[in-house]
């Protein structure tokens, strides 16, 4: 009989960061992504992707993420 593993040691976390809610009005600013295997980050990426809208004050304040980075 073959176990389940319910808790896989090896996994890749995504975390995304919009500038809203709405599917039709809001836009994503940036895609993350963390790769752990054993409890320990092996490796990370992040890029921004979107670079022509305007970022509202509440999602600054609330991710970090601010128009002029997304200038560059």
């Amino acid at each position: 009989m073959k176990s389940v593993d319910l808790f896989p040691t090896e996994y890749v976390m995504i975390d995304t960061e919009t500038t809203g809610f709405s599917s039709t009005y809001d836009s994503m600013l940036e895609i993350s992504a963390v790769k752990v295997k054993d409890g320990q980050a092996l490796d990370t990426f992040h890029t921004f992707v979107a670079y022509d809208v305007v970022i509202p004050e509440f999602i600054t304040n609330l991710t970090g993420i601010t128009n002029e980075m997304l200038k560059n």
